[in-house]
């Protein structure tokens, strides 16, 4: 365990040089800052994409159950009946053909 930690202390300790090089630091700093900022940039754009394939394949399974649902709870529709009107609904009808 005490070499873990002097190991981890090595590397810490080597980065904080290699960040702070008075040559070269500012030069590393920056580069490093800048994939830092375009891999949150990505990342928001990967988020993103998730979030409207998510949204989208919800939208979708909503859609299947409900299709199905409907396929489960149809009724037997005497084809020789006259539609209700638009949409089957007899309120719509009412407006529909009072409006014609």
């Amino acid at each position: 365990m005490k070499k873990i930690g002097f190991l981890s202390g090595m590397l810490v300790g080597a980065g904080v040089l290699y960040l702070l090089d008075p040559d070269r630091g500012r030069r590393r700093r920056a580069r490093l800052r800048d994939r830092l900022v375009h891999g949150a940039h990505e990342l928001k754009e990967v988020s993103g994409w998730l979030d409207t394939r998510s949204r989208h394949l919800r939208n979708r399974a909503s859609g299947v159950l409900v299709e199905a649902g409907a396929r489960l709870n149809r009724e037997q529709v005497d084809d020789q009946e006259p539609c209700a009107g638009p949409a089957g609904n007899p309120a719509l009808s009412r407006r529909y053909l009072g409006s014609v």
